[in-house]
């Protein structure tokens, strides 16, 4: 009954579909001879092709590979009717494989399985005149040191960071921009953050929908079974934590409270080695140094440690006690009265099932459209990659996880933060944002209002530590820091007031 309700799903993802996928189409026709010299008809190969060409790459293409064992596996797979005759053999190979589909896709309770994924998108670039350019470089670098970036794009993202909490689609700040002299006019040279912004770049989209009373109950009930929700908070922050704790319980969610690591606590760093929260071939008094280098831009990132490590932490604990699926919400975050409807909406309607980490709350996003309330993040090329290509996809206040995914792609995301020798990628989100080619990164821009959660008018703890930082201790060494800088490009983008 199970596999039969496998392929019913299946049935209707072709239905959702507008277009197939050009490699999946070719591999069936180089393969259809092959088949039918098999198994004497293409009635199997017809129910194959029928299902989304992403899922069959993925899912189906062990027919092809196997062949001869395949038939027998796929007939277990078919309902009673058709399959009658099959071997044990084939019975222990389609459960097998109904097993792993129903690990890969939940059951249908962890995606929408008729969602097309994205995963072979093209990186794009802000592809400018030289001319341009140097009108922008000589706009927008300033007293920053000339550097191989692209200052047009720099300038459209300068007005990005300073209205963080604003709404705006990348064309009104790329007209900011132009009005302000630092880039291209839109009818000249229109760029966006986001590819096919008609389709998600657009505040009108995060209003609430009009729910019905059976979908709040049945949004509740998949939350309370699938979703764990932890909240970051550091152990001296007892506001803070007041104040989204109330706030969760007025939403009926429960929540784990998993402590921040504060890295101006002597011993903080040997901890968090031996605890696996950092590498421990992880050489921080370096980091710090090549922060300093003039080019870097940077200030002290004592903050941005204690921050990237706190959200290895919970995700250690998001591995330890196994829950589906789970979010990690930072202490500055204000989820909207009806979260938990709108992440049961967007799992179950939107979130394509190659999906590995979301974004509730992207700001300054880069990527692709590729549904009302959600992009596919991609890497920014338009940045150098020794700045970790830096600027886009900003915060980490309500991250989405799915377990099943989350050690394969942590791995990747901890060896790019704790890089001693790129400090950029020390923040977590632009690092996370910079794997976004090796990562099934999705995101729900910001410009949507009000989206999923807003951000409180609390400064940025994260800042706050690295703007005060006079001594470093590491596990060898202290490091002196003569003069303090912003340990972030964007003065006051933490207070709105």
């Amino acid at each position: 009954m199970e596999q039969a309700n496998l392929l019913d799903r299946a049935e209707q993802a072709e239905n959702a579909l507008s277009a197939t996928d050009d490699a999946a189409q070719a591999q069936c026709s180089q393969d259809e001879g092959a088949l039918e010299r098999q198994i004497g008809s293409t009635n199997l190969l017809q129910s194959r092709c029928r299902w989304s060409w992403g899922l069959a790459a993925r899912v189906l293409g062990a027919a092809v590979v196997l062949l001869a064992p395949a038939m027998q596996v796929w007939s277990g797979f078919l309902p009673p009717e058709r399959g009658r005759h099959q071997s044990r053999s084939g019975q222990r190979g389609a459960e097998n494989i109904s097993d792993k589909f129903v690990q890969l896709f939940g059951n249908g309770q962890q995606c929408n399985i008729s969602a097309r994924s994205s995963q072979y998108m093209p990186v794009r670039v802000w592809d400018l005149s030289p001319i341009w350019r140097r009108a922008c470089e000589e706009k927008n670098h300033k007293k920053a040191l000339a550097q191989e970036r692209n200052w047009c794009w720099v300038g459209v993202k300068r007005q990005c960071h300073w209205n963080l909490k604003n709404h705006y689609p990348w064309t009104e700040l790329q007209h900011m921009a132009a009005k302000a002299g630092a880039a291209p006019p839109v009818r000249f040279e229109p760029f966006s953050g986001l590819d096919q912004p008609q389709i998600c770049d657009k505040p009108e989209n995060g209003r609430s929908r009009k729910w019905t009373a059976a979908d709040n109950a049945t949004a509740q009930a998949w939350f309370e079974k699938m979703v764990k929700v932890y909240v970051l908070n550091l152990p001296s922050d007892t506001e803070r934590w007041q104040m989204i704790d109330a706030r969760l319980k007025k939403l009926n969610i429960k929540a784990t409270r998993v402590e921040g690591v504060d890295m101006r606590v002597p011993g903080a760093l040997w901890t968090a080695k031996q605890k696996g929260w950092v590498p421990k071939d992880f050489n921080f008094t370096l980091a710090q140094q090549v922060a300093y280098q003039p080019r870097q831009e940077m200030g002290s990132i004592l903050g941005t440690l204690g921050c990237a490590s706190a959200h290895f932490k919970a995700q250690a604990q998001i591995l330890a006690e196994r829950p589906p699926l789970a979010v990690i919400l930072e202490d500055d975050s204000w989820p909207i009265s009806d979260f938990v409807t709108r992440v049961w909406s967007l799992v179950h309607e939107e979130l394509p099932c190659d999906w590995q980490i979301t974004s509730l709350y992207s700001r300054c996003p880069y990527g692709t459209c590729v549904s009302p309330r959600l992009a596919r993040v991609q890497p920014d090329l338009n940045e150098p990659e020794w700045r970790c290509r830096q600027g886009v996809n900003w915060g980490m206040h309500a991250m989405l996880y799915r377990l099943d995914a989350l050690p394969q792609f942590q791995r990747v995301w901890r060896r790019t933060v704790f890089n001693h020798l790129n400090p950029h990628c020390m923040d977590i989100d632009v690092a996370l944002a910079s794997i976004s080619d090796k990562v099934s990164y999705y995101a729900v821009p910001n410009v949507q209002d009000p989206g999923f959660v807003r951000e409180t008018n609390h400064r940025s703890a994260r800042w706050h530590i690295n703007q005060v930082a006079r001594t470093t201790q590491t596990t060898t060494s202290f490091v002196y820091v003569p003069k303090v800088r912003p340990g972030e490009p964007w003065p006051g983008a933490w207070n709105f007031g």
